[in-house]
C-alpha cells in the first residue's frame, strides 16, 4: 500500500533557507519506494519552487496558502478558494498597524498586494485601493514583536467578526487568513481521497499552529522537540527531523 508525506516548509523542511541533507535523501528515498511526497504550506507557488530548482525534490502535490489553493504535480489547479474584496478591505482597514500581505495566485505567478517581506520573482506589489474588487486566496497579517498572547487574540477576534467568509491561523508570528472550509487538513484529505489513499496510510509533519488542522486528519502525526508545548498535545510523535520520520516510522515500519 502507497504512503503518502504531507510535510509543511518553513521549520519543518527548510531551516535558514536550507534543507538538511539528510531529509533530501530520506525524501528521495521514499519516493523511490512508489510512496507519495507533497508539501502542505502557508506559501504561494512562487514561494516554493527553490525546492524543485535548487534543492531537486520532486513534489507530487502542493497544498499551497494553507489549502486555498491546491495543485497536483503537474500543476494543475485542484482546487481555487478566494477571499471576498469587501472582507479583504475591512481586515485591511481594521489592522493597518501592523505589516498586511494579500496574495492572488496565478498558475506562475504571485500578485501581491500591501507591505510584503518577500521578494519572490514575478510578484507585482499593488496598493488594497488598486484592487478595484478584486478577490485574493490569502491575507496575511505580521507581528514583528508582539507576544504570542496578542497574536492569538487577534486571530481569534478575526474568526469571530469574519466568521462567515474566512479562517485565520496563527503561523509564529503571522496570522494568515483564508477561505472559510479552507485548512492544510482538508487540502491534503482532499488529495489523499483523489489519489485514493487510505488515511491509515498517511503521515503529516509541521511545527505551527496553522498544521494542526494536519495532524487532525491521521494518527500519523509528527512535530518537533524545540515547538511550542501546547503544540506537541495535537500530535502522536515527537521526531528530529523530517528524514527520521521517513526512515524510523514511513520505511521502517
Amino acid at each position: 500500500m502507497k504512503k503518502l508525506l504531507a510535510s509543511d516548509i518553513d521549520g519543518t523542511l527548510i531551516h535558514n533557507g536550507e534543507i538538511k541533507q539528510c531529509d533530501k535523501e530520506s525524501i528521495l528515498k521514499l519516493r523511490k519506494s512508489n510512496n507519495i511526497f507533497g508539501v502542505s504550506t502557508g506559501r504561494p507557488y512562487k514561494g516554493i519552487t527553490s525546492l524543485i530548482n535548487e534543492h531537486g525534490i520532486d513534489i507530487d502535490f502542493y497544498v499551497l496558502l494553507n489549502g486555498a489553493y491546491i495543485l497536483d504535480k503537474d500543476l494543475n489547479v485542484l482546487k481555487r478558494e478566494l477571499i471576498p474584496y469587501h472582507i479583504i478591505k475591512t481586515i485591511f482597514e481594521k489592522y493597518d498597524n501592523y505589516t498586511l500581505f494579500g496574495v492572488e495566485e496565478g498558475m506562475q505567478t504571485s500578485l501581491l498586494y500591501g507591505e510584503t517581506l518577500f521578494h519572490w520573482d514575478d510578484i507585482y506589489r499593488r496598493t488594497i485601493d488598486e484592487l478595484e474588487d478584486k478577490e485574493c486566496l490569502l491575507l496575511s497579517i505580521h507581528f514583528e514583536n508582539n507576544k504570542i498572547e496578542e497574536i492569538n487574540e487577534i486571530c481569534n477576534e478575526i474568526n469571530k467578526e469574519f466568521s462567515q467568509d474566512v479562517v485565520a491561523y496563527r503561523n509564529a508570528q503571522f496570522v494568515d487568513v483564508v477561505p472559510k472550509g479552507c485548512s492544510k487538513g482538508n487540502g491534503v484529505k482532499m488529495v489523499c481521497e483523489m489519489m485514493n489513499i487510505d488515511m491509515d496510510n498517511v503521515y503529516t509533519i509541521g511545527d505551527s499552529f496553522n498544521d494542526v488542522s494536519m495532524f487532525n486528519i491521521t494518527k500519523n502525526s509528527f512535530s518537533f522537540p524545540n515547538v511550542e508545548e501546547k503544540l506537541k498535545e495535537h500530535v502522536n510523535f515527537i521526531v528530529d527531523s523530517v528524514s527520521e520520520c521517513i526512515e524510523k516510522h514511513i520505511l521502517g515500519e
